[in-house]
């Protein structure tokens, strides 16, 4: 690697052909090893053709599965999937595979810091995000390349989120849920049983293999298209149970199935109108009988900066053209406002505004959160970070989850938010806890145990529609793939 030539490394041109890269990682700045994954679809969201020309690429899946089946079972993995943007590739140089690397190695590091020491395996899923470029030099190129590349991409992304991209989640979420029987048993027992005391709290490593899924701008939408339904499904499976409890006077919500331990969209470009099935059937609590009265940890998060003009301005605009013919019932204001609109920027849909405090905190802050010694959680992973500071990781994790449990699962109760999301000190700054991440409910009457999250932030945490790499981003992204360590069990009775 040539680390001079740009921040992230330019990368062997003999790389492109590669189905599977194994890294050895880089103790020297941070990087664990990994397995890195490649599976790609063509412009219909297929595999590419069995021919010679391609290679194994039409078997990318398989091999994929094959490769984590043949593990052993003892050995606990973490597998993340992410699935690039509008502009980009699966090509070995291509920015979003270079930061994916790099986003790997960090977590294959603290991986190894923790007690389970997951091995971390990627998935990159490629489509063609670039689509046709016109040449730099030309200037009317340049001036009509947004317009003509939106459009194209738009619908190709449309396709590959109703191809086979379901199949590689199907099989990933079969794989996940064959390794966690034992975990999956704990769970159970530790809701139904009001007096249960769940060993897992001991040997977080009961859970085998953890699955995180992440989109990023049209890959945002490839992902939350593709998984919708399901999503919908468990929510709706969640509600139901929930009714059928309270009709036979048990007061904990059960468990629910999920796609994975989180789903996560980075400045997704998906419309409003498609995210509104998910978000009404987990926040309508019909009256109170299928209120989510448990803290679930997150299934769905979404989370878009107000300074992303590709989604906050390009495509509004774009999709005035699209949706000329469409037809609303009389005063259905909401929803033309929503066949426009991303998720992050129809305001109606909003959830949380994620922030930065950087204020020196009092005695009595919301942000003086002592570290946790108590309770069954220790995970106190040091991360040096880029600007020097050193990053208590799922410190405030332990401590939310110690809360929630004294309020008897209820979030709403445990007075938690606004929520401390991540907490570090600066070596120049001399006061711990000065900078944060705070995560608050828009709407105060929020139930904040309702596992689906659509967040809207902006700068410094997430300055445009591409910043992927910022730091502050980063921190936000591991306390949601920590929490994924631990769904469903904010309920685990305390002993004395």
């Amino acid at each position: 690697m040539d680390e001079s030539s740009d921040e992230l490394g330019a990368v062997d041109s003999r790389c492109d052909r590669l189905i599977v890269e194994h890294a050895a990682g880089r103790n020297d700045v941070g990087l664990g090893p990994y397995d890195l994954n490649f599976v790609e679809f063509d412009d219909q969201g297929l595999p590419f053709p069995a021919i010679p020309q391609f290679g194994d690429a039409s078997r990318q899946i398989d091999l994929s599965l094959d490769s984590l089946r043949r593990s052993p079972v003892e050995q606990s993995t973490s597998v993340v999937v992410f699935v690039h943007g509008w502009k980009h590739t699966a090509q070995s140089s291509d920015a979003n595979v270079r930061w994916f690397r790099m986003v790997l190695g960090q977590l294959s590091a603290m991986e190894a810091q923790s007690a389970c020491k997951m091995k971390v395996v990627g998935a990159y899923v490629g489509w063609r995000g670039a689509g046709t470029r016109f040449e730099s030099t030309n200037f009317i190129g340049d001036g009509i390349e947004s317009a003509t590349t939106f459009w194209s991409r738009k619908n190709a992304a449309d396709r590959v989120a109703k191809g086979s991209v379901r199949e590689l989640f199907g099989r990933l979420r079969s794989f996940q849920d064959a390794r966690n029987v034992a975990w999956n048993q704990e769970v159970e027992k530790s809701i139904d049983d009001p007096d249960y005391i769940s060993g897992i709290g001991e040997d977080q490593c009961t859970k085998k293999v953890r699955l995180t899924i992440v989109g990023h701008s049209f890959g945002g939408l490839i992902v939350y298209s593709a998984l919708s339904p399901s999503l919908v499904r468990d929510m709706t499976d969640l509600k139901e149970n929930i009714r059928r409890r309270k009709d036979q006077g048990l007061q904990h919500d059960p468990p629910f199935s999920r796609e994975g331990d989180v789903v996560i969209a980075i400045n997704p470009a998906v419309e409003a109108a498609v995210f509104a099935p998910l978000h009404r059937v987990a926040f309508d609590e019909k009256g109170g009988s299928e209120r989510i009265g448990s803290y679930h940890s997150p299934v769905f998060v979404s989370i878009t900066s107000v300074n992303d003009q590709a989604t906050g301005a390009a495509f509004p605009f774009a999709r005035i053209f699209s949706t000329l013919f469409y037809r609303y019932p009389q005063g259905a204001r909401m929803e033309r406002v929503a066949a426009k609109q991303t998720i992050g920027h129809d305001t109606y849909y909003i959830d949380y505004d994620l922030t930065y405090d950087h204020r020196k905190p009092t005695a009595s802050s919301y942000l003086t959160l002592p570290p946790t010694e108590s309770g069954d959680w220790k995970t106190r992973n040091m991360v040096k970070e880029e600007d020097g500071g050193k990053g208590l990781d799922w410190t405030e994790l332990d401590e939310f989850a110690r809360k929630v449990r004294e309020a008897a699962g209820d979030a709403n109760e445990a007075g938690v938010y606004p929520r401390v999301m991540s907490a570090w000190e600066a070596e120049d700054s001399g006061n711990e806890y000065r900078n944060a991440l705070i995560l608050t409910p828009r709407n105060e009457a929020l139930n904040v145990n309702v596992p689906v999250w659509n967040v809207s932030t902006g700068k410094p945490i997430v300055n445009s529609h591409s910043d992927l790499r910022n730091p502050l981003l980063m921190r936000f992204l591991r306390q949601l793939y920590g929490e994924g360590l631990r769904p469903d069990l904010a309920r685990k009775k305390i002993t004395p």
